[in-house]
């Protein structure tokens, strides 16, 4: 027990000078947690977020590895998020320092390594000056630079494209079967982040610890898969039994198991539909939406039409001529047209009013709508894609069910069944090069 005292004593010691070194109030803060991983101090950042520093007891592993397999970071990484989540710490960012002074500064939120320096003096001429008062009242922590979308985009294109490779090699799937299992498996991991799904299941991250005795890898698939492609059809274009019996396989072939352990080291900041667009879509189709992108941010005339007429027609998407920017931005401008139809009438309802404007006795108005229909009715109802190429329908089913689940998430929605997404690939010329036309209404949700 006596070595244990001295490096805890001497982990209070340096986090004392850590912390007076960047002028804060050590009376101000509770006192600091001994637990297994290390000692752990909790401190208020300015903005009503918590930083966490982390004396760690063992050395911090080193990233080169995992950035060479497109991972975000090491076994002992997730080991470490996982039990912070555990046991209830909430903090937004936190400092890692080992014995040697490697120390990195991590964003607990998005599971990204931020900063990484390898010895005391880097800490005190790139790390601290982050942490000063002055600093964090200026934002360091939340402006610090980050991964763009696109650069998350694309380690998640690169990984796929690896593991796709792998899983064919092994259990001697055809590309399309292959991308189709790691189309569900990236929509079962969003459906798990936004709190849809089967509850009380270990989350799939855990297989990022390579835990010694791993759960049998297949059957905890199935155990997420199958709610969410039979009772909440969020997982579609082949039935479950075709990807069980291809998980089985890969797990029969030593596979499966290094791949989820490889996926649970991706952060969470790379699912999300906008990641999937950008992911997964054509090169010429990011061109395409870039350029939409730019068009729709100019301001656009509204004549505020009635959203209640997203109850009886229809809004025709030509993905090709408006890339996926375009696509997103029918789709949030008809949620959010239907879901002020639903406030409307529910405000007119507690008035004692007939919801809906009528031209004439005969007239009929709006069926009742709840708000969190939305989402529903938008990909059911109202958005028709259209796309001269397979793949391109293929990804937009998925980034369309993707978005809906977000939308669910959002209007607190999280049970709902998915719809099949009005996706079309019709015969013709490619159109990628035509001038997307600018958007009817200026009515988004960003």
């Amino acid at each position: 027990m006596a070595p244990r005292k001295r490096t805890e004593s001497y982990a209070r010691h340096r986090l004392h000078q850590l912390l007076h070194h960047v002028g804060w109030s050590l009376s101000l803060l509770e006192e600091p947690r001994v637990e297994k991983s290390g000692l752990w101090q909790l401190a208020p950042l300015p903005d009503g977020q918590t930083i966490l520093f982390l004396f760690l007891n063992e050395p911090l592993p080193a990233l080169d590895a995992a950035f060479r397999a497109y991972e975000d970071f090491s076994p002992e990484h997730r080991r470490l998020f996982s039990t912070l989540r555990e046991q209830g710490v909430h903090a937004r960012h936190a400092l890692l320092i080992d014995e040697e002074f490697k120390t990195e500064l991590v964003d607990l939120a998005q599971e990204d390594v931020l900063l990484h320096v390898r010895n005391e003096t880097e800490l005190n001429e790139r790390m601290l000056p982050l942490l000063t008062a002055t600093a964090l009242a200026r934002g360091s922590l939340t402006a610090y630079p980050r991964k763009t979308p696109r650069q998350r985009a694309r380690e998640l294109d690169e990984w796929t494209r690896l593991w796709t490779s792998r899983l064919g090699a092994a259990t001697g799937a055809s590309r399309e079967q292959a991308l189709m299992f790691f189309e569900w498996l990236h929509l079962s991991r969003l459906a798990e982040q936004l709190g849809i799904g089967k509850k009380g299941l270990e989350p799939i991250t855990r297989f990022g610890e390579l835990p010694r005795n791993p759960p049998n890898a297949a059957r905890r698939l199935l155990q997420s898969w199958k709610p969410l492609a039979e009772q909440w059809c969020l997982l579609q274009g082949t039935p479950l039994k075709n990807m069980d019996q291809l998980a089985r396989r890969a797990l029969d072939n030593n596979l499966l198991l290094d791949c989820l352990s490889s996926y649970g080291r991706l952060s969470r900041g790379k699912f999300s539909s906008d990641i999937f667009a950008e992911a997964f879509g054509d090169e010429e189709l990011r061109l395409v939406g870039w350029r939409h992108s730019l068009v729709e941010a100019l301001p656009q005339a509204s004549d505020a039409p009635d959203p209640a007429r997203w109850l009886s027609s229809t809004f025709d998407v030509d993905l090709d001529a408006t890339g996926f920017p375009g696509l997103l931005a029918a789709y949030n401008q008809v949620a959010e047209e239907l879901r002020m139809l639903a406030r409307q009438q529910a405000i007119q309802r507690q008035r004692g009013e007939r919801p809906g404007v009528q031209l004439d006795l005969l007239g009929t108005e709006p069926p009742p709508l709840a708000e969190e229909e939305a989402p529903r009715l938008t990909l059911q109802n109202v958005l028709r894609v259209t796309t001269t190429k397979r793949f391109r329908a293929e990804i937009a089913r998925m980034v369309l069910l993707a978005h809906t689940a977000e939308w669910f998430a959002r209007l607190h929605r999280p049970e709902s069944i998915f719809p099949v997404p009005q996706v079309e690939v019709v015969p013709g010329t490619d159109r990628a090069a035509t001038p997307p036309a600018p958007p009817t209404s200026t009515a988004h949700l960003n």
